[in-house]
C-alpha cells in the first residue's frame, strides 16, 4: 500500500503514506522497517516535497538513538539527496550536498547512485564546475576503497550535459577535456569508453556555443574532431552534428552545404537516417539547398515514413 502511496505523485499519497507509518509506529504488534520508511521517504520525493522527507528522516535518526532497530541506511539517504536534487528549489544542490557530507564525515556508506544524483543536482542548478570537482571526488573515493563507488558513462554524461547547458562561453572545450579524460580512463575501466550518447553530448555542447569568432571557432574545430573520432554513430551524432554547422557556420560560408550534405549521405548509407536528422537538415538549409541535398521534389519538413526505406533501415519506424 505504501509502495502504491509512494508512485502517486501528488501530495495526498505522501500524506496518506505517513499516516500508515504514524499508525504502524504506535501499533503495539506491528513495527515499521526500513522498508517501511524508504517507502515513505520515496512518496516525498515523488511529491516533490524535500522538507517533509529531511524531517522524516531526521525522525528515523532520532527513533535510532531512542533505541528503537530501524537505522537509516544508504538508500535513505539516497533518497533524501534525490528530493532536494529534484525539487526545483532554489537552493537544492546546496542543501543536497550537506546531505551527502553529512553521509562522509558519519561514515554512512556511500555507492555509486549517491554519486550520480549529487551530480544531477548541481547539473540542474547549472553549476558545471561543481559538478567536475565531485566527479573528480568520486574518483578518488574508489581509490580509497572505502565504498563500493564506480564513476560510469552516466556520471561522465551527466556532467557534460551540465556543460552543454550552461552560458559558459567555452563549454565546448570543458566537454572535449570530459569525453578525453573518459578515453583515457577507459584503457583501464572499458566500461568508461564513451559511446554514441557521449559524442552527441559533446557535439551538443559545440551546438549551443555563442560568443565571439575566436570562440565559434573554437567550437567548430572541436566538433569536427569530435565527429570523426566517433566510429559507432547513431543519428543522434549525425543530427547534432548537423545542427552544429548550422549553428557555427553562417550560411553564406564556403563549404557549409558541403559540410551538411557529406553528414547526410553517411547517415543514408548507414541506414540512420531519422525523423530527428531530417528535422536538423531542413532547419539548417535554404529551400533550393534542401531539395539538392534530399533529392526529393519537395519544401516540407520530412518523416521517415516519406523517405526510401534503406535510409532509415537501422531505425525503428513507429
Amino acid at each position: 500500500m505504501l509502495k502504491t502511496f509512494a508512485k502517486n505523485s501528488y501530495i495526498d499519497g505522501a500524506r496518506k503514506s505517513i499516516e500508515i507509518l504514524t499508525k504502524l509506529e504506535n501499533d503495539e504488534h506491528l513495527r515499521p522497517d526500513i522498508i517501511t520508511y524508504n517507502s515513505c521517504l520515496n512518496a516525498f520525493a515523488k511529491a516533490k516535497d524535500p522538507v517533509s522527507a529531511q524531517l522524516l528522516l531526521e525522525r528515523m535518526e532520532n527513533r535510532y538513538s531512542e533505541g528503537h532497530s530501524v537505522k537509516p541506511d544508504t538508500y535513505s539517504y539516497n533518497t533524501l539527496i534525490s528530493a532536494w536534487a529534484f525539487s526545483g528549489h532554489d537552493y537544492g544542490a546546496e542543501i543536497a550536498e550537506t546531505i551527502f557530507d553529512r553521509m562522509e564525515t558519519s561514515q554512512i556508506r556511500l555507492d555509486t547512485t549517491t554519486f550520480n544524483t549529487l551530480l544531477s543536482a548541481w547539473a540542474r542548478q547549472k553549476d558545471p564546475e561543481r559538478a567536475t570537482d565531485i566527479l573528480h571526488h568520486m574518483f578518488a573515493v574508489k581509490r580509497s576503497k572505502r565504498y563500493d563507488v564506480t564513476p560510469t558513462r552516466q556520471s561522465f554524461a551527466i556532467v557534460i550535459n551540465a556543460w552543454a547547458k550552461t552560458s559558459y562561453p567555452r563549454k565546448a572545450s570543458k566537454a572535449r577535456e570530459l569525453l578525453l579524460e573518459m578515453s583515457d580512463r577507459s584503457i583501464q575501466n572499458k566500461n568508461l569508453k564513451p559511446n554514441a550518447y557521449i559524442y552527441a553530448s559533446v557535439l551538443n555542447a559545440c551546438a549551443y556555443t555563442y560568443g565571439n569568432e575566436e570562440v565559434r571557432a573554437e567550437a567548430l574545430s572541436i566538433a569536427i574532431e569530435t565527429f570523426k573520432e566517433c566510429t559507432e554513430r547513431n543519428d543522434v551524432v549525425y543530427g547534432t552534428f548537423i545542427k552544429t554547422c548550422k549553428t557555427l557556420m553562417d550560411a553564406e560560408e564556403p563549404g557549409r552545404s558541403e559540410f551538411i550534405k557529406n553528414t547526410f549521405e553517411l547517415c543514408k548509407k548507414k541506414g540512420l537516417v531519422s525523423d530527428f536528422v531530417l528535422h536538423e537538415l531542413y532547419s539548417a538549409l535554404c529551400s533550393s539547398q534542401y531539395i539538392a541535398i534530399l533529392g526529393l521534389d519537395t519544401e516540407e519538413v520530412l518523416s521517415i515514413k516519406d523517405v526510401p526505406k534503406r535510409w532509415s533501415r537501422n531505425i525503428t519506424r513507429k
